[in-house]
Protein backbone atom coordinates (compact mmCIF):
# COMPACT_ATOMS: atom_id res chain seq x y z
CA UNK A 1 0.00 0.00 0.00
CA UNK A 2 1.10 3.51 -0.78
CA UNK A 3 1.17 6.12 1.90
CA UNK A 4 -0.91 9.16 0.74
CA UNK A 5 1.41 11.54 2.60
CA UNK A 6 4.44 10.24 0.71
CA UNK A 7 2.58 10.44 -2.60
CA UNK A 8 1.58 14.04 -1.85
CA UNK A 9 5.19 14.92 -1.01
CA UNK A 10 6.42 13.35 -4.26
CA UNK A 11 3.81 15.31 -6.25
CA UNK A 12 4.92 18.55 -4.56
CA UNK A 13 8.56 17.71 -5.30
CA UNK A 14 7.64 17.15 -8.96
CA UNK A 15 5.96 20.56 -9.14
CA UNK A 16 8.93 22.21 -7.44
CA UNK A 17 11.25 20.46 -9.90
CA UNK A 18 9.11 21.65 -12.81
CA UNK A 19 9.23 25.20 -11.43
CA UNK A 20 13.03 25.11 -11.13
CA UNK A 21 13.54 23.56 -14.57
CA UNK A 22 11.14 26.11 -16.11
CA UNK A 23 12.96 28.96 -14.41
CA UNK A 24 16.37 27.70 -15.51
CA UNK A 25 15.27 26.97 -19.07
CA UNK A 26 13.82 30.47 -19.43
CA UNK A 27 17.23 31.98 -18.79
CA UNK A 28 20.00 31.59 -21.34
CA UNK A 29 20.68 28.07 -20.01
CA UNK A 30 18.84 25.26 -21.80
CA UNK A 31 16.84 22.71 -19.79
CA UNK A 32 14.03 20.29 -20.80
CA UNK A 33 11.05 21.94 -19.08
CA UNK A 34 8.62 21.05 -21.87
CA UNK A 35 9.53 17.37 -21.69
CA UNK A 36 8.99 17.33 -17.93
CA UNK A 37 5.64 19.13 -18.26
CA UNK A 38 4.44 16.62 -20.86
CA UNK A 39 5.62 13.70 -18.71
CA UNK A 40 3.79 15.08 -15.68
CA UNK A 41 0.53 15.45 -17.62
CA UNK A 42 0.99 11.97 -19.07
CA UNK A 43 1.55 10.75 -15.50
CA UNK A 44 -1.84 12.03 -14.41
CA UNK A 45 -1.12 15.53 -13.13
CA UNK A 46 -3.58 18.32 -13.90
CA UNK A 47 -2.66 20.16 -17.12
CA UNK A 48 -3.80 23.42 -15.51
CA UNK A 49 -1.54 22.97 -12.48
CA UNK A 50 1.41 21.84 -14.60
CA UNK A 51 0.91 24.71 -17.04
CA UNK A 52 0.54 27.25 -14.24
CA UNK A 53 3.73 26.16 -12.52
CA UNK A 54 5.64 26.07 -15.82
CA UNK A 55 4.39 29.52 -16.85
CA UNK A 56 5.31 31.00 -13.46
CA UNK A 57 8.79 29.46 -13.47
CA UNK A 58 9.38 30.49 -17.08
CA UNK A 59 8.20 34.03 -16.47
CA UNK A 60 10.51 34.46 -13.47
CA UNK A 61 13.41 33.13 -15.55
CA UNK A 62 12.58 35.65 -18.25
CA UNK A 63 12.56 38.40 -15.61
CA UNK A 64 16.16 37.44 -14.83
CA UNK A 65 17.01 37.86 -18.53
CA UNK A 66 15.19 41.20 -18.61
CA UNK A 67 17.19 42.45 -15.60
CA UNK A 68 20.44 41.25 -17.17
CA UNK A 69 19.60 43.13 -20.36
CA UNK A 70 18.46 46.26 -18.55
CA UNK A 71 21.34 46.61 -16.11
CA UNK A 72 23.91 44.87 -18.26
CA UNK A 73 23.41 47.37 -21.06
CA UNK A 74 23.70 50.28 -18.62
CA UNK A 75 26.86 48.77 -17.10
CA UNK A 76 28.40 48.23 -20.55
CA UNK A 77 27.69 51.85 -21.55
CA UNK A 78 29.03 53.17 -18.22
CA UNK A 79 32.25 51.18 -18.69
CA UNK A 80 32.54 52.25 -22.34
CA UNK A 81 32.15 48.70 -23.63
CA UNK A 82 29.12 49.80 -25.65
CA UNK A 83 28.39 53.26 -26.89
CA UNK A 84 25.17 54.88 -25.72
CA UNK A 85 22.27 55.31 -28.12
CA UNK A 86 22.68 58.53 -30.01
CA UNK A 87 19.89 60.70 -31.34
CA UNK A 88 22.41 61.98 -33.92
CA UNK A 89 22.69 58.51 -35.46
CA UNK A 90 19.55 58.54 -37.61
CA UNK A 91 19.44 54.78 -38.24
CA UNK A 92 20.04 53.89 -34.62
CA UNK A 93 17.40 56.32 -33.40
CA UNK A 94 14.90 54.99 -35.95
CA UNK A 95 15.66 51.38 -35.00
CA UNK A 96 15.12 52.15 -31.30
CA UNK A 97 11.80 53.90 -32.00
CA UNK A 98 10.57 50.97 -34.09
CA UNK A 99 11.73 48.43 -31.48
CA UNK A 100 10.12 50.32 -28.61
CA UNK A 101 6.87 50.52 -30.56
CA UNK A 102 6.67 47.04 -32.10
CA UNK A 103 9.40 44.98 -30.43
CA UNK A 104 7.16 44.24 -27.48
CA UNK A 105 5.08 41.96 -29.71
CA UNK A 106 8.15 39.80 -30.35
CA UNK A 107 7.87 38.75 -26.70
CA UNK A 108 5.02 36.45 -27.74
CA UNK A 109 7.81 34.25 -29.13
CA UNK A 110 9.57 33.79 -25.78
CA UNK A 111 8.44 30.18 -25.63
CA UNK A 112 10.39 29.26 -28.75
CA UNK A 113 13.72 27.52 -28.25
CA UNK A 114 16.93 29.45 -28.95
CA UNK A 115 15.28 32.76 -29.93
CA UNK A 116 12.87 33.35 -27.06
CA UNK A 117 15.41 33.90 -24.31
CA UNK A 118 17.59 36.43 -26.16
CA UNK A 119 14.42 38.39 -26.97
CA UNK A 120 13.87 38.93 -23.24
CA UNK A 121 17.45 40.18 -22.80
CA UNK A 122 16.93 42.52 -25.75
CA UNK A 123 13.69 43.78 -24.19
CA UNK A 124 15.59 44.73 -21.05
CA UNK A 125 18.37 46.42 -23.01
CA UNK A 126 15.76 48.20 -25.13
CA UNK A 127 14.10 49.42 -21.94
CA UNK A 128 10.70 47.99 -22.71
CA UNK A 129 8.40 48.87 -19.79
CA UNK A 130 8.21 46.07 -17.22
CA UNK A 131 4.40 45.92 -17.32
CA UNK A 132 4.34 45.53 -21.12
CA UNK A 133 7.14 42.99 -20.90
CA UNK A 134 5.26 40.99 -18.28
CA UNK A 135 1.95 40.97 -20.12
CA UNK A 136 3.38 39.84 -23.47
CA UNK A 137 5.73 37.24 -21.97
CA UNK A 138 2.96 35.70 -19.86
CA UNK A 139 0.61 35.58 -22.86
CA UNK A 140 3.34 33.93 -24.93
CA UNK A 141 4.07 31.37 -22.21
CA UNK A 142 0.39 30.55 -21.72
CA UNK A 143 -0.09 30.01 -25.46
CA UNK A 144 3.00 27.79 -25.56
CA UNK A 145 1.83 25.56 -22.73
CA UNK A 146 -1.77 25.42 -23.95
CA UNK A 147 -0.45 24.04 -27.23
CA UNK A 148 2.11 21.68 -25.67
CA UNK A 149 -0.13 20.35 -22.91
CA UNK A 150 -3.15 20.21 -25.25
CA UNK A 151 -1.16 17.91 -27.50
CA UNK A 152 0.06 15.92 -24.48
CA UNK A 153 -3.49 15.29 -23.24
CA UNK A 154 -4.57 14.08 -26.69
CA UNK A 155 -1.69 11.64 -27.05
Amino acid sequence: MSNPLILAWIAQAEYFGLFLISLISATLITAPSDVLAIAMVAGGHSPFAVGGVAVLGGFLGNLINYALGRWGARWAVAHKILRPPSENDVWQARAMRVYRRYGVYSLLLTGLPFIGDPLTVLAGAGEIRLLSFSVWVIIGKIVKFVIILGIATVI
